[in-house]
C-alpha cells in the first residue's frame, strides 16, 4: 500500500481525534533524543506571533557567558542542560529542534567502524504542498517507489504551513569535500523579480523544529504533526539513494539553473562529536 502524506486541506475527521501535544509530549521527545545521541535545543518562544523567528534560542545564556544556540552545532547538550531547558522552571517551554549534520554511525544503529553518517532533511514547503502528490508520481514513474515508502515510513512530519518534513540518515561512502552546503535549494519558482523555495535540502548545521512542538514558536501558533514514523526507525540512505529523493524534488524546480539565485552556502565539514554514553534526563 502506497504512503503519502495527506494533502492539506484533504484529511478526513478521524473517529476519535488525534490528541494535542503536550508540555509532557516535549519533555519526552527531549528525554529519547538525549538518549539517542542527537544535539538539539529549544527554540525561541514568544506570545508576539511577529517574532516566532523558527530559530533555536536555548535561554538566551550566551549573555549570561553560557552556551549559545552555535555550540549545539557540534556538540550533544548535557544533562544538566537538557535538565534546564525541559523542567518544571520552564512550563511554558512548548518546543524543540534537532540539529543537521555528522553524527557517529552508532547513533544510526550502524557499525562503529562505519564513517560518520549525516543527519538531513528535505522539506517541502508549505506554499508547494499541493505538489506533494506529484512528488510521489515521480518517484513511482522513476520505479523508485519503494524508496519513497522506506523514506516516508522512517520519519515524515507535517509542518504548521502545511510544509513536509522527511528526516534521514546518509551513510556516505568514501571522502566527503572539504566544504558542504548547509542547504541545497532543490526546486525554486519565480515570484515577480524574486525567486522563492518550493523544496530543499537541509545539511550541515541547519536547525529544524520538529513534532510535537507546539505553541509560541511557529507564526501560526500551530502544532507540527508527526505523520510517520519517528527518530528510533529513520532511513539510512546510500549516496545514490540520497540523490534519486532529491531528484525527486528537482523534477518540481521552475527556474532555469543557470538563472537561479546561487543557493550554495557552504561551511567546513566537522567530525562527529563521539557518541559516549548519555546519561538521559
Amino acid at each position: 500500500m502506497a504512503i503519502l502524506p495527506t494533502e492539506p486541506g484533504t484529511e478526513t475527521t478521524p473517529a476519535t481525534p488525534a490528541p494535542k501535544p503536550t508540555q509532557g509530549d516535549v519533555e519526552a521527545l527531549a528525554g529519547r533524543l538525549h538518549a539517542r545521541g542527537i544535539r538539539f535545543c529549544p527554540p525561541l518562544q514568544t506570545s508576539e506571533p511577529s517574532r516566532r523567528s523558527k530559530q533555536p534560542w536555548p535561554g538566551g545564556e550566551a549573555d549570561k557567558g553560557g552556551a549559545s544556540w552555535k555550540d549545539f552545532q557540534t556538540r550533544r547538550p548535557t544533562d544538566d542542560e537538557v535538565n534546564r531547558w525541559y523542567s518544571w522552571e520552564h512550563e511554558s517551554r512548548t518546543g524543540i529542534g534537532v540539529y543537521c549534520g555528522p553524527y557517529p554511525a552508532t547513533v544510526a544503529g550502524l557499525d562503529p567502524e562505519h564513517q560518520d553518517v549525516h543527519l538531513e532533511c528535505v522539506e517541502l514547503e508549505g506554499r508547494a504542498a499541493d505538489l506533494l502528490p506529484t512528488v510521489q508520481a515521480v518517484a513511482i514513474e522513476r520505479g523508485e517507489h519503494a524508496l519513497y515508502e522506506m523514506l516516508t515510513s522512517g520519519y515524515c512530519e507535517r509542518s504548521p504551513s502545511g510544509g513536509t518534513h522527511w528526516f534521514y540518515w546518509w551513510a556516505p561512502e568514501g571522502e566527503l569535500p572539504d566544504k558542504v552546503r548547509k542547504e541545497h535549494k532543490l526546486a525554486m519558482r519565480a515570484d515577480g523579480e524574486t525567486q522563492v523555495t518550493l523544496a530543499e535540502r537541509l545539511e550541515q548545521g541547519k536547525y529544524v523544529i520538529v513534532a510535537p512542538t507546539y505553541g509560541n514558536v511557529h507564526p501560526t501558533g500551530k502544532p507540527y504533526t508527526l505523520l510517520h514514523g519517528g527518530w528510533d526507525s529513520l532511513a539510512v540512505l546510500t549516496t545514490a539513494e540520497r540523490e534519486k529523493v532529491a531528484g525527486w524534488f528537482q523534477a518540481l524546480d521552475e527556474v532555469t539553473p543557470p538563472a537561479r539565485a546561487d543557493e550554495a552556502r557552504t561551511t567546513s565539514v566537522a567530525p562527529a562529536p563521539a557518541a559516549g554514553l548519555p546519561h538521559g534526563v
